[in-house]
C-alpha cells in the first residue's frame, strides 16, 4: 500500500473518518496501477469530502499518496483519460451479420463490407468513456492525455502508405483484416471525436485530427471488399 498521512483541516462535510478511508482506498487502487478501480475510488473520494472545493481534494490527494510511478494526481488524470465504454470491450466489435467473417453466403457481407467489423454504437468506435462522466477538475487534463496518444497514433499513421495499401490489402488473411479495420476504425474515431468536442479553438489540432480522419477512410475504403462475389467450393 502506498504511504498515507491523515488530514485535519479538509472536512467541511463534518465526514472525517469517511474521508480517510476513502483517502486509503485511492492510495491502494493507485498503488494497483488499475483504471477502473483508481476511477471509482476517487469518485468514492469526491462523494466523502462533501462540499470540499474539487481543487481541494486534489491538494490533500497530492499531500497524502505517494507512489512510485509518479504523482497520484497524474495517475488519477490517466485513468480518467484511459476510461473505457461501458458497452463495449474495444470499441470495435465483429460484425453482427457475418459474424465477422467478411461474408454472408460466398457474399461480401453488405454490412461491413468485408472487414468483418463494425463499431459501438453508444461510444461511436471511440472506447471511451462519455466525457460529461470525468470531474470537471479531472476533465482538462483528462482530454489533453488523450489528444497526446492521438497524435502519436497519428504519427504511425503516417508512416503508413496510401499507394502500398491496395497491394497490401490483398495479401491480409481474414484476421489480419479485421484487426486492422479495427485498429483504423477505432483511431478515426477518436479523432472525429477529438476535433469535433474536445481540442475548442485549437484550430491546428482540429484541421490535424479532420486530415488524419479523411486519411485513414482511404485506408478502410482499401480494406473494404471490392472482388466479385466469391466463388462457392465446388
Amino acid at each position: 500500500m502506498s504511504p498515507i498521512t491523515h488530514t485535519r483541516d479538509n472536512r467541511e462535510s463534518g465526514n472525517a473518518v469517511g474521508f480517510d478511508e476513502a483517502m486509503r482506498d485511492l492510495a491502494e487502487t493507485i498503488a494497483g496501477r488499475k483504471v477502473e478501480p483508481i476511477r471509482i475510488a476517487y469518485m468514492a473520494l469526491r462523494k466523502a469530502a462533501g462540499k470540499m472545493p474539487p481543487h481541494e481534494i486534489l491538494e490533500h490527494v497530492d499531500r497524502a499518496v505517494t507512489t512510485q510511478a509518479g504523482s497520484a494526481r497524474q495517475m488519477i488524470y490517466s485513468a480518467f483519460s484511459h476510461g473505457h465504454c461501458v458497452m463495449c470491450s474495444n470499441g470495435i466489435a465483429p460484425c453482427r451479420t457475418c459474424d465477422g467473417s467478411g461474408t454472408v453466403n460466398d457474399y461480401v457481407c453488405p454490412d461491413c463490407d468485408g472487414t468483418g467489423v463494425e463499431i459501438c454504437s453508444f461510444c461511436a468506435g471511440t472506447n471511451w468513456s462519455d466525457r460529461h462522466e470525468i470531474p470537471d477538475e479531472i476533465r482538462p487534463a483528462a482530454v489533453s492525455r488523450r489528444i497526446k496518444h492521438a497524435e502519436k497514433d497519428l504519427a504511425r499513421l503516417d508512416r503508413m502508405s496510401e499507394a502500398d495499401m491496395p497491394a497490401s490489402v490483398g495479401k491480409l488473411q481474414t484476421q489480419q483484416r479485421r484487426k486492422l479495420a479495427s485498429r483504423l476504425l477505432r483511431l478515426q474515431a477518436r479523432l472525429t471525436n477529438l476535433a469535433g468536442v474536445e481540442v475548442g479553438s485549437n484550430t491546428e489540432h482540429v484541421a490535424r485530427f479532420h486530415e488524419g480522419a479523411s486519411r485513414i477512410e482511404r485506408f478502410i475504403e482499401a480494406l473494404r471488399a471490392k472482388q466479385p462475389p466469391a466463388e462457392k467450393n465446388q
